[in-house]
């Protein structure tokens, strides 16, 4: 494992974190099929995608050394926070309210960014970044007379962006450090596995309620959005600024919302249909300037 010295750069960079945003958008849908209680079903899907990613950082050049065990730990406690508060939002409340309240995320790492990782803030980006923001504040209000919110679902969500913030951060300075991005998923895999399963038994989930279609959309779900959606932005966080990467991310909610339109018929209104295309201006000016 190497120090970085400068900004490394790539030219796929970009191109990956929309692939890892598709997939986000997708997965946040899939997770709503499974019928299963979220506190049963994550730790196996955990437990399920361990094998996978360490097998993948051993194929692709990516050992997990007692270094690399080292600067993954913290970031990965705060992965299995925010998976767990994500998967429980995604059932308790509605997709569009639960992808709302962690899409504020690029604000707070506009906050953050500065200092801790050195990152380079302009006002433009900031100007930018809260209209893209607003744009998916349309998309969510327009959704929100389905009565499908709850407070419970809603403080996951909360959870979710706090933990997912912390994670964000995480990231970005331990592939900073040249970390393999397979080799810091698999660690992230194995912590939550060790944390979830005791938290599962503590709190009585149990794992008969798991169907038989949970467990074909927990596979789906694993490969979707933990192995191309996280593999993809996990890789990528080495190339591009954590803000950055943030502001894309903000098109995960956007995706999920016209899923969630097409797979489960939660109507869209005009209202979101406008917040969508001013999030992807807002996005594609900061993208097109470099700003």
């Amino acid at each position: 494992m190497k120090e970085a010295v400068d900004k490394p750069s790539h030219p796929l960079a970009l191109w990956a974190v929309f692939a890892g945003v598709l997939c986000w958008g997708w997965g946040a849908v899939i997770v709503r099929g499974i019928s299963a209680p979220f506190m049963a079903f994550t730790p196996v899907r955990m437990l399920i995608g361990l094998p996978i990613m360490a097998t993948i950082a051993y194929a692709s050049g990516g050992p997990l050394t007692r270094a690399v065990w080292r600067v993954s730990l913290v970031p990965s406690l705060f992965y299995t926070a925010s998976m767990l508060c994500a998967f429980a939002s995604f059932q308790k409340t509605s997709i569009a309210t639960a992808t709302l309240i962690v899409s504020l995320n690029p604000i707070a790492l506009l906050v953050i960014a500065p200092f801790v990782l050195k990152e380079r803030v302009t006002k433009q980006k900031v100007l930018w970044c809260l209209v893209a923001v607003g744009g998916v504040s349309l998309v969510v209000v327009g959704k929100m007379s389905g009565g499908a919110n709850t407070l419970e679902g809603d403080l996951y969500a909360v959870g979710n962006l706090i933990f997912w913030t912390a994670y964000a951060v995480g990231t970005k300075r331990v592939r900073d450090t040249g970390v393999h991005p397979f080799a810091f998923l698999t660690v992230a895999s194995a912590v939550s596995v060790v944390l979830l399963f005791p938290l599962a038994f503590a709190t009585g989930a149990d794992f008969h309620e798991i169907g038989g279609n949970d467990w074909w959309l927990m596979l789906l779900q694993l490969v979707v959005a933990g192995v191309m959606g996280m593999g993809s932005i996990a890789w990528a966080n080495r190339y591009m600024d954590a803000t950055l990467v943030a502001l894309l991310g903000l098109g995960s909610p956007v995706l999920s919302s016209i899923f969630a339109w097409w797979i489960f018929e939660q109507s869209m209104t005009a209202v979101q249909i406008l917040g969508a295309g001013v999030m992807l201006g807002a996005v594609g000016v900061v993208v097109t300037r470099k700003i």
